[in-house]
């Protein structure tokens, strides 16, 4: 599938990366609200953010207990209550998104530049945007997925319940990953840092259901000041 990257994510980053400061950061937190429109300029006008999104959707061959079998042979281990949650699937789409490397670049030049202030609301305003592009894939995924009659899952991230961290190098090769600059550390972790990879289970079996965020499927969901709370349906 072609790179997607007409993605219009800034504006609600910003107000996004607002909400995050104001619900849980110190003190310094009120200064860094104060530096977010000049910060969401600098992405707007420097080119340095850089959204893109590409997927691949693949057919499956069998769920069974504990696995995915795509039609290509390729076999992805998951837990079983995943596995339940998706019975009836008849395709696996996969994607990784990213918002390019300049991004990290730019926060790590204004720490180099002991600019501390504005490379930690440059983060914040990165992860938010990261937050808000993750949204906006999935409902891209939901509506190409109804516009086939055919309902979708849950996104799967690997490190979330049920999707070994594991099958991150998998996931970016079959969603393409490499096509957007994105590579894998020793570790697995994703470079440019502000990616992502996940799965949807897309079928007709699946018609009627209501994907949420992945907050209640991250691990880190009990600590993560980031969290969306309560969880609500993504738009479709």
């Amino acid at each position: 599938m072609p790179v997607i990257n007409d993605w219009k994510i800034l504006e609600r980053a910003r107000r996004r990366a607002g909400k995050f400061m104001a619900g849980s950061l110190p003190a310094s937190g009120i200064k860094m609200t104060a530096l977010l429109p000049e910060m969401a300029m600098e992405l707007k006008d420097g080119g340095v953010l850089a959204p893109a999104m590409v997927h691949e959707t693949y057919a499956v061959a069998e769920i069974g207990a504990d696995h995915i079998l795509l039609a290509n042979g390729k076999r992805l281990d998951v837990s079983p209550q995943l596995a339940g949650e998706i019975a009836g699937a008849e395709n696996i789409v996969v994607a990784a998104a990213t918002l390019g490397p300049a991004l990290e670049a730019r926060i790590a030049a204004l720490f180099a530049e002991r600019q501390a202030l504005r490379a930690l609301t440059l983060e914040e305003l990165a992860t938010a945007a990261l937050f808000e592009l993750s949204d906006q894939v999935s409902a891209c995924i939901v509506r190409m997925a109804r516009k086939l009659g055919h309902g979708a899952s849950d996104r799967y991230a690997p490190g979330d319940d049920g999707v070994p961290f594991a099958l991150q190098p998998v996931l970016c090769e079959l969603a393409g990953a490499g096509r957007l600059g994105i590579g894998l550390s020793g570790s697995g972790m994703m470079r440019p840092v502000k990616s992502l990879c996940f799965l949807f289970a897309t079928g007709k079996g699946l018609a009627g259901r209501k994907p949420v965020r992945s907050c209640q499927t991250c691990r880190a969901r009990e600590r993560c000041r980031y969290r969306a709370a309560p969880p609500r349906g993504i738009a479709a």
